[in-house]
């Protein structure tokens, strides 16, 4: 009995050895922590494959753990636990990846940024989500367009949509070819307009320019002169009021006369026959 009583006391020590040692050591993994690391919250779209406790990478290193995930409204509130000595700015990047191609396991991507200015620790920088959530949307944006498509094929495409748009591609041509065809005479009746005016243009220069038309004009000159001065018979004529009127009232004598002699021929005509 002594025997068997002392194994029990140091089996009973080591299990309280074990469970001393191991909370031992959470307690120093959790003060270490707290007093070495910080917690930064980030908010994601989706956050599928993500497990509390995967691993956060800075910059492909190793250095800190997913400590919570929390549905917040229509995002997902991720709180990583980054170790101490980490720097993050302002302009940080935050993305869920795979560790492996198939494996599913995943792990946060950090990028520390390039600004001068710190991370605001109280703040919430929103991340990507993981590639396949990104393939997801990129399956539903292709069957919205074949869907798209498939609308299109069935509304426009028929066999009378095909046919008015060739209706209406013919009488496009049809009217460019007629349009062309006016535009063409229009342009050869433009330019004889212009051979014409040039023509008449260079006859009328022509003349001008002529000796005979210079002459004609220094005598309508000379003509008008002289009837602006009261030289010449014409010229008394237009400038005399006297003169006009008498020369009015030759001419309506002259005129009453010969009426006087188509009424009365035989009162100025004397014929005798002997």
């Amino acid at each position: 009995m002594p025997k068997r009583g002392v194994e029990i006391r140091v089996g009973a020590l080591l299990i309280i050895a074990m469970v001393v040692l191991f909370l031992g050591y959470t307690w120093y993994s959790g003060y270490k922590f707290r007093h070495g690391g910080y917690h930064v919250t980030v908010l994601f779209s989706d956050v599928t494959g993500l497990q509390v406790g995967d691993d956060v990478r800075v910059a492909g290193v190793k250095k800190g753990k997913v400590r919570s995930i929390t549905l917040e409204g229509k995002d997902v509130e991720v709180v990583l636990r980054l170790e101490q000595g980490v720097e993050l700015y302002k302009d940080a990047g935050f993305a869920i990846m795979d560790v492996a191609l198939i494996s599913g396991t995943k792990y946060i991507a950090v990028m520390p940024g390039t600004s001068s200015v710190a991370l605001d620790l109280d703040g919430r920088p929103r991340g990507k989500p993981s590639a396949a959530f990104a393939m997801n949307k990129i399956v539903d944006l292709s069957e919205s367009v074949n869907k798209l498509v498939t609308v299109l094929r069935e509304n426009l495409f028929t066999d009378e949509a095909v046919t008015s748009a060739r209706e209406t591609i013919e009488n496009l041509n049809a009217l460019t070819k007629n349009l062309t065809t006016v535009l063409d005479k229009s342009g050869r009746d433009l330019a004889t307009g212009v051979n014409a005016f040039k023509s008449a243009s260079i006859k009328l220069d022509s003349l001008l320019g002529s000796e005979e038309f210079t002459n004609t004009v220094a005598r309508l000159d000379t003509l008008t002169r002289k009837m602006t001065s009261g030289e010449g018979s014409l010229a008394k004529l237009l400038n005399d009021p006297d003169a006009y009127d008498e020369m009015k009232g030759t001419l309506k004598a002259a005129k009453e006369l010969l009426e006087d002699i188509k009424a009365h021929p035989r009162k100025y005509i004397n014929l005798e026959l002997f």
